[in-house]
């Protein structure tokens, strides 16, 4: 690979484990999430189609939602 970055900055994380990610429905809206601990998890993604969807406090990336609700 010819780059002026620095081998070790390219290939940093390459070894580690993806995060283990689901899609969910969630109050009519269509989520990626990571679980967190048993019935909670971190919104990352909205993937709905619905505009409003992106514009809820509760849907924000990086947002803790309670599946069981």
């Amino acid at each position: 690979m010819w780059t002026i970055v620095p081998p070790e900055l390219v290939w940093e994380g390459v070894e580690r484990e993806p995060k283990k990610l689901q899609q969910i429905q969630w109050h009519n809206a269509q989520v990626l999430i990571e679980p967190i601990d048993f019935g909670r998890g971190r919104v990352v993604q909205v993937l709905s189609t619905e505009p409003n969807d992106f514009l809820r406090p509760d849907l924000a990336p990086g947002a803790i939602i309670n599946l069981g609700s």
